[in-house]
C-alpha cells in the first residue's frame, strides 16, 4: 500500500479509513512498518496493532506479532494533518525480506480475497494452477503475484504456496 501524495494541502484535516484483508502467505512473526506524514493506525484481525503519530513526518514505526498464513482483516486509520501526506504500509517474516504489501496480498472484499482462486470460481482447484501458469507463460494480468520485480519465477512458488495453504 503505498499512498504517497494522497491529497492537497488544501484538504488537511481529512481523514480516511482503509478496510480490506491481507493475505498472509506463512506462519511465522510478521513486521508490519508504516511510513505517514500525519497519524495512521493499524488494526490487524480487529485488534490494535500499531499507531503512526504526527511527528513520524515521514519516517517508520513498527510493529511484529506472529501471524498464521491465511487472510486476515486489516483496518488502517489515517489522519491527514500538519505534515506531507504519506501512507506507505509494508512488511516483512525471517523469510520474506521487506516490501511495500502487493496488490496481490491486499483485498477490499472477502469475496475476492482469495489469490489462490486464481480464476475466481469460488474454489480452491487444480484449475486456478493451470490458469495461474498460462497468466505466468503469458505475461498476463495477475502473473506477478507477489508484486515484487515484476513477473519472475519466484511468483510461481508464491502462488503455490498460497495454493497449498488455501483460504480462510
Amino acid at each position: 500500500m503505498n499512498y504517497t501524495g494522497l491529497l492537497p494541502s488544501y484538504l488537511r484535516g481529512l481523514s480516511a479509513v482503509l478496510v480490506g484483508y491481507v493475505q498472509i502467505p506463512s506462519s511465522g512473526y510478521w513486521t508490519f512498518s508504516v511510513s505517514a506524514g500525519s497519524t495512521a493506525r493499524i488494526y490487524i484481525g480487529g485488534e490494535p496493532f500499531l499507531t503512526a503519530g504526527t511527528s513520524l513526518n515521514g519516517a517508520e514505526a513498527s510493529a511484529t506479532r506472529a501471524l498464521a498464513p491465511g487472510v486476515h482483516s486489516l483496518r488502517v486509520e489515517y489522519y491527514y494533518g500538519p505534515n506531507t501526506p504519506r501512507l506507505i504500509l509494508s512488511y516483512a517474516s525471517p523469510t520474506q525480506t521487506k516490501i511495500v504489501i502487493p496488490a496481490s496480498a491486499y483485498f477490499q472484499a472477502i469475496g475476492v480475497a482469495c489469490p489462490p482462486d486464481f480464476n475466481h470460481s469460488g474454489a480452491v482447484n487444480v484449475q486456478d494452477i493451470f490458469d495461474f501458469l498460462a497468466a505466468w507463460f503469458a505475461g498476463g494480468p495477475g502473473a506477478d503475484f507477489n508484486g515484487v520485480n515484476g513477473t519472475n519465477i519466484q511468483d510461481i512458488f508464491d502462488f503455490l504456496a498460497a495454493w497449498f495453504t488455501g483460504c480462510h
